[in-house]
């Protein structure tokens, strides 16, 4: 099956055909710029006959009656002829044209889809580097996280706000007197005990009244 229906490329033909015979008349009255732009338009027209059907046969067979035309440019046209050519050849253009464009977008619609590309190694080594970075950076993997279990057995995600673990964290100052007044006592070593009793229970002449005094 052709990749375009084949009553629109016999269409395409004709008016190739077509559009080359009234070029040719008007080439034979030396017309340059429309012979150029005939011969543009066979070469547009070739690279896409090949994709169709019998197309690229007859598109050969025009511009070689284009070619054989040119050669017999000898012969004159008159003011009228050459005017009516031209405005055949310009009509059979733009008819061509249009079929053209649409012969472009039926191949273009035939065309299968492509899918997506599959990541590659190396990008699904930057998508798992990425996850190890944000693990280290304190952040949290979804892939292994796991729900903790309550005391019931129950997930931690399940259970009510209320049974919820509560957690804040709370930056308390205690000034350096509070911290003296509310510390329990230091115990006493039983030397510091006897120091003491034998400084307190000195008579007031003796060496230890004396440093106890002072």
């Amino acid at each position: 099956m052709p990749p375009y229906p084949q009553p629109d490329s016999e269409a395409l033909t004709r008016a190739v055909a077509n559009a080359m015979a009234a070029a040719a008349e008007v080439a034979a009255g030396n017309n340059d710029a429309l012979r150029r732009a005939i011969r543009e338009l066979g070469d547009r027209v070739d690279g896409i006959g090949s994709r169709v059907d019998g197309l690229s046969g007859e598109v050969k067979s025009c511009r070689a009656a284009l070619v054989l035309s040119q050669e017999e440019s000898e012969r004159r046209l008159s003011a009228g002829q050459r005017e009516a050519a031209e405005t055949t050849c310009e009509t059979m253009l733009s008819g061509v044209q249009r079929m053209l464009d649409e012969l472009r977008r039926a191949l273009a619609a035939e065309k299968p889809p492509q899918p997506p590309p599959k990541p590659s190694v190396a990008d699904r080594g930057v998508q798992a580097g990425g996850r190890e970075r944000a693990v280290q950076a304190g952040g949290v993997d979804d892939s292994t996280q796991h729900d903790p279990l309550l005391e019931d057995g129950a997930c931690q995600t399940d259970a009510p706000p209320s049974a919820r673990p509560l957690v804040v964290p709370l930056a308390l100052t205690v000034p350096a007197s509070v911290s003296r007044a509310v510390s329990p006592p230091r115990p006493r070593k039983p030397a510091d005990i006897y120091w003491y009793h034998q400084v307190h229970s000195a008579p007031p002449g003796s060496v230890q009244g004396r440093y106890v005094r002072q």
